[in-house]
């Protein structure tokens, strides 16, 4: 079985939580700086703070930590159609959500690409082997 997949929602679910952990730990403490603010364009804590930033009254990491588990199980259980169909949602969120930060706020996150990129990975894999 390749774990390559696995392997990435284990790093989505985890950069998820750090993205939560950021965006609480920012409106706890308005002192409070994330390091992946290194100016006003590139930003994370700019993302987080953003309209974008929830859907559904809930934070998108959240949707992250829901969402890596299955995206495993599918791929641990050898789900290939599923598993493209969840892959093409995670690309679709992700280019709606790059195109709001990128185009829209004209501002670059860290944290916001690194999931972008294991989403991209996840759903480039899912294509490949079905």
């Amino acid at each position: 079985m390749d774990l390559s997949i696995p392997v990435l929602a284990a790093l989505g679910w985890l950069i998820s939580l750090h993205a939560i952990w950021i965006s609480h730990r920012y409106h706890r403490r308005m002192r409070y700086t994330p390091w992946c603010d290194f100016s006003e364009s590139v930003s994370c804590s700019r993302a987080f703070t953003s309209s974008y930033s929830h859907a559904l009254g809930v934070h998108n990491g959240w949707f992250g930590v829901l969402a890596y588990p299955i995206i495993a199980w599918l791929a641990m259980a050898g789900r290939s159609l599923e598993l493209l169909g969840a892959g093409t949602l995670l690309v679709l969120a992700s280019a709606s959500l790059a195109y709001v930060s990128f185009v829209k706020m004209r501002n670059y996150c860290v944290v916001c690409t690194a999931v972008y990129v294991v989403n991209l990975m996840i759903f480039l894999i899912a294509l490949t082997a079905y």
